[in-house]
């Protein structure tokens, strides 16, 4: 029986085009369907965008700057995708995005928006050198937007607390708030944040005789309630997020502040040759005495400011009222006047 040999057929021209197709269109970088897609993602982006959904605007705007380099809205995608990633809290994944646009573009506005952002997205990231030197490049090419100086001049304040300029971040803010357009609540937190440094340097870490104890533990609680009012300036700018912000620090500085009055500076060793040092029992001695009578005095402090709060809540914006009485029941627990102590 014969049997006949099977010889391979030439692949139609269709097919190949097919197959061709839709090897393209997996790869998601060419054929007909990829600019499709480039569309969807550029549109979804956008949308999630304005719509304030920004973890999702992310993800969208980064898959189509990622597959779609010189796509219709390509440079722009770059500026929401570093603002969407600075609103979902990852600044330093912002930074690359932003840079491109700062070399890319050559609109004035887009240019000094995208500045801006770069310059917090390096502060957000701990850049702190790089965020300041990006807000001196926006003053000299960008100095005609009152809205654009004003939160440059924030941001270089923030930057030069971050670095520990504190007087010189202090200057730079008071030039920004005559300025300030929008970010009254920013301002106003770290103007809070500069008093609750200033109020830390109470009492030294040296060791410090009684009588300078008592009077620096008395010039940080002092400190601290001032620093209360600038706690109020948050909440009366009715920002939810600042609020929030400015009551956790609150709530920290305040425990530092008990932490001291529960655990104060040693007593300084007597100058040699005037009188013996204390017997190890002596120091125990002393050290509780002490301790007794500045947590007496810090908790009385600390029930002042808590009847403070309590008078506030009825007088600030309903969107931020409740962190008053919020940082009253964490001042009551500070110093264990709830149960236990926090």
């Amino acid at each position: 029986m014969l049997h006949k040999r099977w010889v391979p057929r030439p692949i139609s021209g269709t097919l190949i085009f097919a197959i061709s197709s839709i090897l393209a269109s997996a790869s998601g970088h060419a054929g007909p369907r990829s600019s499709v897609e480039a569309e969807v993602l550029w549109k979804q982006g956008k949308e999630a965008y304005h719509q304030e959904k920004y973890a999702e605007a992310a993800r969208e705007l980064q898959r189509f700057v990622d597959r779609y380099p010189g796509a219709t809205g390509y440079l722009e995608a770059h500026l929401l995708l570093g603002r969407s990633l600075l609103k979902t809290g990852n600044p330093a994944r912002a930074i690359p995005p932003l840079r491109y646009v700062t070399s890319a573009s050559r609109s004035e506005n887009e240019l000094a928006a995208a500045r801006v952002l770069l310059a917090r997205a390096y502060m957000e990231s701990g850049k702190h050198e790089e965020s300041y030197q990006t807000t001196i490049e926006i003053e000299k090419k960008h100095g005609g937007s009152q809205a654009t100086q004003s939160e440059a001049l924030l941001i270089r304040a923030r930057a030069l607390t971050g670095q520990g300029h504190e007087a010189r971040a202090a200057k730079v803010l008071e030039s920004a708030k005559a300025l300030i357009v929008e970010e009254r609540a920013e301002a106003a937190w770290l103007e809070l944040d500069l008093k609750h440094r200033k109020c830390a340097r109470f009492p030294s870490q040296s060791p410090l005789d009684e009588e300078k104890v008592r009077d620096q533990l008395a010039r940080r609680g002092d400190c601290l309630g001032e620093a209360l009012l600038l706690f109020r300036a948050v909440l009366e700018t009715s920002d939810p997020a600042w609020s929030r912000r400015a009551l956790e620090d609150t709530k920290g500085a305040f425990k530092n502040y008990w932490k001291i009055c529960s655990h104060p500076p040693d007593p300084p060793e007597p100058p040699e040759g005037s009188r013996k040092p204390r017997t190890p029992l002596q120091l125990k001695r002393y050290r509780g005495e002490l301790t007794a009578f500045l947590q007496a005095a810090c908790r009385s402090t600390l029930r002042n400011q808590i009847g403070i709060l309590k008078a506030w809540e009825s007088q600030l914006p309903q969107a931020t009222s409740s962190f008053s009485m919020g940082l009253a029941d964490q001042l009551a627990g500070i110093s264990g006047e709830t149960g236990s102590q926090k």
